[in-house]
Order: structure tokens, then C-alpha cells, then sequence
């Protein structure tokens, strides 16, 4: 750990008790205080005056090595307490640089355990809160309420003793609370008492150093985003004193709170822990990339008690195609930690430069259920699309280095939300192949919006289509007899059509199919689609943990499959009183498209990862896939989605269920 030396400040602790009959006066007690580097610091391109600007969160160097008050504690090498002294500071505060003289005074009769000797221990607290102070000096001279030096590192600090000493909602970089320690030793040449004492900061330090967007590589390159505020989540309610030789002991107890800096959320907030909404409004999209402000904010330690974590949020309006009228409030968390602990150190800086690629969360309310365990399966250097690198030194940078690529909030395992086009991997994690290369992709996100009964059953992110048929394109029926089961689908005209795609039961494939397999007579003869999709598939690429595990989909759940990767019209040209409909020669362009972007799903940024060889085409002529949803025609037709060999794509409730030359596609819900 790289310590600088700032200033040497010689402190002699001053009494005021005067030398009586029977002591003698003893030899000044001399410290040189130091402080650890704090090299690098992100400015502000102004400098401001008294080292803050508190509208902008920016600060500089100079502030956070200043003093406002000064504890020292001398004790026995056993702990018990010498002298404590609360040292007088020139006006509003000083440079730890300044000198200082303070002499104690001890009796010569007295026992060697209550004078001064070589070994003894020193510590150190700066910028403690006056009622701290009284707590730990007492209120009459040698009459101490810290009896020993554990004590001293046991008294507490809360968040606002810590942050907002002056309590008037902003943090003061002139008041930040250090300690240190060290011994004692006698200069016999200068006949006095020497240490020398580095002190480190009790708190963190959090920069958004830079802040910038790239959408070129993204679906959506005319994107754009406006800041409108940063700030801090999963912060803890206290700290103490406990620091020896720089190293934090987290022995403040269990934290009894967590507070954030959202000005828009009053649930456990502080206004000291974000920049409110007037931080500078720049907005950024491919022709001005850069926001070009940096804004500084101060955290206190988390050692991830109960798997709390802390964030630095980027809020603000994204929108998809530049269009102010089109825009939408998003989140961007931006995990504080180290890498392989997930604890936030007092005395290091983590300095943040994000580059933000494509959509944001809607909220943040899930970051409380994002614990050290789960966390701990995601990429450090990708979660939450962000990029992190991380270094940590004693109030030096801790950089970290953020590139958002998806939407979505860090909700679980570590991961942000799922959009459509992302991979849904063998372990249950989901993301792309920049995020995870080495991972196995079983299926891709073709939509986001869940059925009803799809979300109360906690299948609540989306769904999913198999990379391949089952059993290598294998055809069959639907079924052998032709019983009703649930409620048919009619798509005669464009109204009805437009009815089902508003209906509950549009996205519902896992209800249809456990229909089907509950059935009195279900089994791979007389129901065989369902029976490959549930079962068979099953056999061939097993579903991951946390899923539906694989079905049927619904003939909606298929439009939307030609909707997001066809790239079809919503609206289909043709309706047939025969309950179909369907658009006339697009079946192999659709299919071409379909099979393209399917492809190109899995691979990275470069195609220098391609697993698009795991995708099997869909077929563009001859290509049938039955769904689950039954027919409005009568009990023995139900719907399928038809690459037809005429040339036209269709959604199809006139064909029989007995029909074999139907192929099975499965689904699945997480």
C-alpha cells in the first residue's frame, strides 16, 4: 500500500493541569501525523475555494486533508488508558500539515503502569463529532469515559456522524472522520516522547469519473440518453473507530440499515448520498457521445452483512430513437466492491468510467435481493452490461470501468434484466456471448412480456425458443383423437386477431400444453407434439434449473417469434372464414430473417465467438410447426405455423390434428 507522507505535524498534546508538589513535569509527547496518498483524484474542472462544491458533488485533494478536531489516546501496551486529549484546531479547520505542541505531566511516585513507556500505544481519530469527542475524553481532566485502547476503536459513528457532521444534508470533504495508530518511543537526545501516526480515512469515496454512450453496435443507433442524477444504494448506518494500521476490522455489529440517495424515493434516503436532479442536462446519443461532468460522492464501508451490496445508480431518460416524445425513465447500478469479496474498503476511491450501449432498468427495487451469493455468479467484469476493472489503493483510485450492453436492473444472479435477442444459457443465467463466451446457450429470449399465470407461477422475465426441433426435425400429429380441451382461438378477421394478441391467453403455451399432458388419455401415441415438446426434448437438451421446463408454444407465442426475429408486418394480408390467415410470399424471406438474427444472437461483438452453428434453420418452404392453442374451427383442428411450400407464411387453425408432417419447436418460460 503506497503511503505518502502529506506533512509532518509535530502534536504535543497540551495540559492544562499545572506541575504541583509531588510531580514533576514530564517530557513532551511528540507526534508526527501523516496521512496515506490520495494521488489521482478526479477534479472538477473548477477548483473550488474551500475545497467543495456541494451542488455539484465535485471536490479536490486539499479538502479531504484538513482537520476540523483532533483526538489522541495514549495507552499502556496492555490498553489501559494514560491520557486522552482533544487538541485545540486554529478556526474552522487546519491542514494536517500544521504543528502543534502538547505536553503531559506525571507524577514520579506514580507506578510504572500509569507512565508513559517505550511500546506504548498511540491512536489517533480526526474530525470526530464534538459529542463524540465528549464521549470519548470525558468531562474532567484524567477522568476518562474510554477506559482502554478497545474502547476507543469500539465507539460508533452513524451516517450522519460520519457524512453530514454539520447536518445540513451535504458531506463536508474538510470533515471526514480518520484514525491511526502506533507506539511510542523516548528520544533520550531531544528528552521527549515520540510516534509517528498515519491516519487513514473511515469512509469511501465513489466518482463517476466519465460518462459516455456508444450505440453503433446495438439494434438501436439512434439512441439517446440524458443523465438526470446519480447516486449511491446500499449504504450502512455506521462505522467505527476500529482501524489498525489501515486495515478496517468490520467490528461495528450487524447494520441495522441501508440507505440511498434516489431524491425521488423517500425510503431511507440521504440527500448527501446523490447530486439531486440538478446535475448538468447534456444529452448523449452517436453524434455527442460524452457527458464530459464528473461528480464525486462518499459511501461508508460494507463488508456485505446479510448479503447487502453497495451501488453507484446512473438515472436518467433513454430513448430508443432519439425522440424526446419516446422516452423513458432507466437505471444503470454500478456494483461498489471488490472483485472477489464484494466489501467496499473505508480510505479507497473507486473511481467509475461507464460507457452506457443499449436500454436501462426500469427500477431498482430489486437490487435488496441481490446477495454475496449470488452475485458471486455472475462476471464481476460484465454484470449489469458494465465493464469492471477494478484496483484499489489507500484512498487512491479503485477504477472501474463500466460498458452497458443490455437493459435491465441487476435482479438476479448478478444479472440484468433479460431482453429479447439474449442467450438463455444451460446454467440458468442469461446474457450474451460478450458477457459469457465459455458458457452453453440453450435457447434465445424472444420476448419479455409474461402471461399472467406465467407470472404469479414466478416465471416473471420471459421466454425462450429451443435452438433446434426435436428429435433432428422429426414430424408428427398433434393428436390421435379430437377432444376439446380448452378454449379455442378464432382469427377469422383482423378484429378477432387483434382480440387474441390483447387476450390473456396469448402468451399462455405452458397453461395449453398442461392441458394437454393432464389429460385422461395423454401419451407420446395419442398426444405426440406435447409429448416431444415436454419429454422427448427433455431427453436431448435438459431445461435449466429455474425454468418451466420445455412445452408447446401458443400460436402467439409463435407470432411473436416472426415478429421480433422475422422481422414480419403485424398485420397479416389475407384472412380466411376457414380460421387462418397469412401474408403471401414471405415465407423464405422470414424465414431467412428469422434464421439470421437467430444466428447472430450467438455470437460476440466481432463473431469471435460463434456458436451459430448450435441454431437449426427454420425452414423457409415445407417448414410446419405445431402450436398449442386449439382451433375455433372444431375439436379436431389446431393451430400451427406454416412456412408453407406456396410461398406464404401462415397462422394456421384449419389444419387437422392428426396431420403428420408437423415439426415441434419448443418453449420455455423463466
Amino acid at each position: 500500500m503506497a503511503v505518502a507522507a502529506v506533512g509532518v505535524s509535530s502534536c504535543t498534546l497540551d495540559s492544562t493541569e499545572e506541575a504541583v508538589t509531588g510531580k514533576q513535569q514530564g517530557s513532551d509527547i511528540v507526534l508526527n501525523i501523516r496521512t496515506t496518498s490520495v494521488s489521482n483524484q478526479t477534479r472538477s474542472a473548477t477548483v473550488i475555494s474551500n475545497g467543495y462544491d456541494s451542488n455539484n458533488k465535485t471536490s479536490v485533494t486539499s479538502a479531504e486533508m484538513m482537520m476540523t478536531n483532533l483526538t489522541v489516546g495514549l495507552f499502556k501496551s496492555t490498553g489501559s488508558t494514560l491520557d486522552i486529549k482533544e487538541v485545540d484546531i486554529e478556526g474552522t479547520g487546519e491542514e494536517i500539515s500544521s504543528q502543534k505542541t502538547i505536553s503531559s505531566t506525571y507524577s514520579s511516585g506514580l507506578p510504572d503502569a500509569q507512565k508513559p513507556a517505550n511500546g506504548d500505544l498511540v491512536r489517533v481519530a480526526i474530525n470526530l463529532p464534538p459529542s463524540k469527542v465528549a464521549t470519548i475524553k470525558g468531562k474532567a481532566e484524567e477522568v476518562w469515559n474510554v477506559a482502554s485502547a478497545t474502547n476507543f476503536k469500539a465507539t460508533a459513528l452513524t451516517i450522519d456522524q460520519a457524512l453530514d457532521m454539520d447536518n445540513d444534508g451535504d458531506v463536508n470533504p474538510a470533515e471526514l472522520p480518520m484514525v491511526g495508530n502506533s507506539t511510542i518511543a523516548f528520544n533520550s537526545i531531544a528528552d521527549k516522547w515520540e510516534s509517528t501516526v498515519t491516519v487513514h480515512h473511515l469512509v469511501s469515496k465513489v466518482t463517476l469519473a466519465s460518462l459516455s454512450v456508444d450505440f453503433s453496435t446495438t439494434k438501436h443507433t439512434a439512441a439517446s440518453f440524458t443523465p438526470t442524477e446519480i447516486f449511491l444504494v446500499g449504504v450502512p448506518d455506521k462505522i467505527n473507530l476500529d482501524m489498525n494500521d489501515g486495515t478496517y476490522a468490520f467490528s461495528q455489529g450487524a447494520y441495522a440499515g441501508y440507505y440511498q440517495g434516489e431524491s425521488t424515493n423517500a425510503t431511507n434516503q440521504k440527500d448527501y448520498l446523490g447530486t439531486g436532479t440538478g446535475i448538468a442536462d447534456v444529452t448523449m446519443n452517436a453524434s455527442h457521445t460524452s457527458y464530459g461532468t464528473a461528480y464525486t460522492l462518499y459511501t461508508l464501508p460494507n463488508n456485505n452483512d446479510a448479503g447487502n451490496l453497495t451501488f453507484l445508480v446512473i438515472k436518467g431518460t433513454y430513448s430508443s430513437d432519439g425522440q424526446a416524445w419516446n422516452s423513458k425513465t432507466v437505471y444503470y447500478p454500478v456494483f461498489i466492491g471488490a472483485k472477489t469479496t464484494n466489501v467496499v474498503q473505508p480510505n479507497a476511491h473507486y473511481v467509475v468510467n461507464a460507457t452506457i450501449k443499449g436500454d436501462g432498468a426500469s427500477s431498482i427495487a430489486d437490487l435488496a435481493s441481490v446477495t454475496t451469493a449470488t452475485l458471486s455468479n455472475a462476471v464481476p467484469s460484465t454484470i449489469q452490461d458494465l465493464d469492471v476493472q477494478v484496483t484499489v489503493t489507500d484512498f487512491d483510485d479503485e477504477s472501474v470501468t463500466a460498458t452497458f450492453t443490455n437493459s435491465g436492473i441487476i435482479s438476479y444472479q448478478g444479472l440484468p434484466d433479460p431482453v429479447p435477442g439474449d442467450l438463455l444459457f444451460a446454467d440458468g443465467t442469461w446474457g450474451t456471448l460478450d458477457m459469457f463466451p465459455d458458457k452453453t446457450p440453450v435457447a434465445i429470449v424472444f420476448s419479455t412480456n409474461v402471461s399472467a399465470v406465467d407470472y404469479a407461477a414466478g416465471f416473471q422475465r420471459g421466454y425462450a425458443i429451443a435452438l433446434k426441433d426435436v428429435s433432428s426435425s422429426a414430424t408428427m400429429a398433434w393428436s390421435t383423437e379430437s377432444i376439446q380441451l380448452g378454449t379455442p382461438v378464432d382469427i377469422t378477421n383482423q378484429t378477432k386477431l387483434d382480440d387474441y394478441v390483447a387476450s390473456a391467453g396469448y402468451m399462455d403455451g405452458r397453461s395449453e400444453t398442461n392441458l394437454i399432458t393432464s389429460t385422461a388419455n395423454y401419451s407420446q401415441a395419442v398426444y405426440p407434439a406435447a409429448y416431444a415438446a415436454v419429454t422427448t426434448y427433455e431427453s436431448e437438451v435438459a431445461h435449466p434449473a429455474g425454468t418451466s421446463g420445455w412445452y408447446l408454444p401458443s400460436i402467439g407465442q409463435q407470432y411473436e417469434w416472426i415478429k421480433f426475429f422475422g422481422g414480419i408486418s403485424t398485420n397479416p394480408g389475407t384472412f380466411h372464414a376457414d380460421n387462418y390467415c397469412y401474408w403471401s410470399g414471405a415465407a423464405s424471406s422470414t424465414a431467412s430473417a428469422f434464421n439470421t438474427a437467430a444466428k447472430n444472437c450467438l455470437k460476440n461483438t466481432g463473431a469471435t465467438v460463434d456458436k451459430s452453428n448450435m441454431w437449426t434453420d427454420i425452414a423457409g418452404s415445407g417448414g410446419y410447426y405445431w402450436a398449442s392453442t386449439e382451433s375455433a374451427k372444431g375439436a379436431g383442428y389446431a393451430f400451427s405455423l406454416n412456412f408453407d411450400t406456396d410461398g406464404s407464411l401462415y397462422l394456421a387453425g384449419n389444419g387437422t390434428r392428426s396431420g403428420t408432417d408437423l415439426r415441434v419447436r419448443p418453449v420455455l418460460a423463466f
